[in-house]
């Protein structure tokens, strides 16, 4: 669980989160406090080719992934620290097993072929090999682009280090703004459900 802000400012960005999440649609699709995952729906802003063979096409219906900064796990002050990822991916694997279960019965995310999200903030390293081990597709750091998109980067980029700040105060030690990466990431339907889906019990015969 994340502490609480030490500055007067970590207060408003957990403010304006809150109001973020309500305008874009994200939702708790668990209760489960070791659930790292928030959700909401997008489209696809282009086509892709997954390593799985699944193919996107540009408007096709995505689930969005967020993180839920309230249940990650503590970040020490280096994101290399081993203790901090293997937490990290045993809380990634257990939302992904929640996040099937539900997939696989709520009729609202039937149509959905992937599951991510293309501004993802981090450095670069053990984040990306981690989520590449967990079963996403992970790109290259992402291109800024012409200038509109710059921008919009250079927020995002400063918004992803005020929300570290905000809910876990320590885990900003030393990083800097210019630190913080973008890349694109992707888990397939098939990808979760293969690794991920509830595993039917094998069936018994009373003995007679």
């Amino acid at each position: 669980m994340m502490g609480s802000p030490r500055y007067p400012m970590d207060w408003v960005v957990r403010f304006l989160d809150a109001v973020l999440r309500r305008f874009l649609g994200i939702w708790e699709f668990s209760d489960d406090p070791e659930c790292i995952y928030r959700l909401s729906l997008g489209r696809a802003g282009r086509d892709m080719s997954l390593p799985d063979g699944t193919v996107i096409r540009r408007g096709e219906a995505l689930g969005i992934l967020h993180l839920w900064p309230e249940h990650l796990p503590p970040v020490p002050g280096s994101d290399s620290s081993l203790a901090w990822g293997a937490a990290m991916s045993r809380a990634s694997r257990r939302s992904l097993q929640i996040l099937a279960g539900r997939a696989d019965r709520d009729p609202a995310l039937a149509h959905l072929s992937a599951f991510g999200n293309e501004g993802v903030f981090f450095r670069a390293g053990p984040p990306a090999r981690l989520l590449e081990r967990i079963g996403f597709a992970v790109t290259q750091e992402l291109s800024s682009g012409a200038q509109p998109r710059r921008i919009r980067t250079a927020i995002a980029r400063r918004w992803a280090w005020l929300l570290r700040r905000a809910f876990n105060p320590h885990g900003r030690d030393g990083l800097r703004v210019s630190d913080l990466r973008r890349y694109e990431i992707w888990l397939t339907r098939r990808t979760l459900m293969a690794k991920y889906a509830p595993r039917p019990l094998p069936s018994t015969r009373e003995s007679r």
